[in-house]
């Protein structure tokens, strides 16, 4: 054998089969991958304790506002409310005015100052008077008509102004309501002498008292007084 054939015969022993490489197996094709789905988060701590808030806030103010409108409710209330009646306190600055205006329009009255206050009846004293007051203060005249007494109460006070409204208004006497010490005296007229007083003190004992009651000659027990015992005169 030639060498060219050695070489091929040792060239098939060392390439047959024997020595070739297992052919690769086929490899399968990979599962394809599942769309991805957003998965939704909860909400967090923090979105939780806003809205919280929120709704605590919601709930403040609607409570304020029912606040609001009680009060503003209440104010009204008050501001149509009825006045209430003239107190005790008016009915005492009122007295002399109210019988100045009566018994003569032109006269200046000083008010009837509380019972035991000496600066009130001090500054009483120096203050113009009435006309009727002024007729008592002439120390020329020397009695006047005492038509009736009451205690110096505030119940007292307001039947004795009532008595001396009825004659300034109802029968046009010049009187006047006085008060001194404990007592409150309605007073008419003022002349030098009891004599000069007959006309008006038989007048008054004929008048019939103020209604409702107007009981026939309500005061019929008038008199003629000193008028230093019932007026205070410097």
């Amino acid at each position: 054998m030639s060498n060219r054939g050695k070489h091929l015969l040792e060239a098939f022993k060392v390439g047959g089969p024997s020595s070739a490489a297992p052919p690769a197996a086929p490899t399968k094709p990979a599962a394809p991958l599942a769309p991805s789905v957003p998965l939704r988060s909860a909400p967090g701590r923090g979105v939780i304790a806003l809205r919280a808030a929120h709704l605590q806030l919601l709930v403040l103010v609607q409570v304020v506002m029912v606040v609001l409108a009680f009060l503003i409710g209440r104010m009204s209330a008050h501001t149509v409310a009825a006045a209430p009646e003239q107190p005790t306190a008016d009915v005492e600055a009122n007295v002399g005015s109210e019988s100045a205006g009566a018994a003569q329009p032109s006269g200046e009255q000083a008010p009837v100052p509380p019972a035991g206050n000496a600066a009130t009846n001090a500054a009483q004293e120096s203050a113009p008077r009435t006309v009727p007051e002024q007729a008592l203060a002439d120390r020329k005249n020397v009695y006047t008509v005492k038509v009736v007494e009451y205690a110096n109460t505030d119940a007292q006070l307001k039947l004795a102004f009532e008595a001396m409204r009825y004659l300034t208004d109802t029968h046009a006497l010049p009187a006047c309501l006085i008060r001194k010490e404990a007592r409150l005296y309605i007073l008419v007229g003022a002349a030098p002498a009891k004599s000069d007083l007959e006309p008006l003190l038989d007048t008054v004992r004929r008048i019939n008292g103020p209604p409702p009651g107007s009981r026939p000659a309500e005061f019929h027990d008038a008199y003629a007084e000193r008028i230093d015992n019932v007026f205070p005169r410097k």
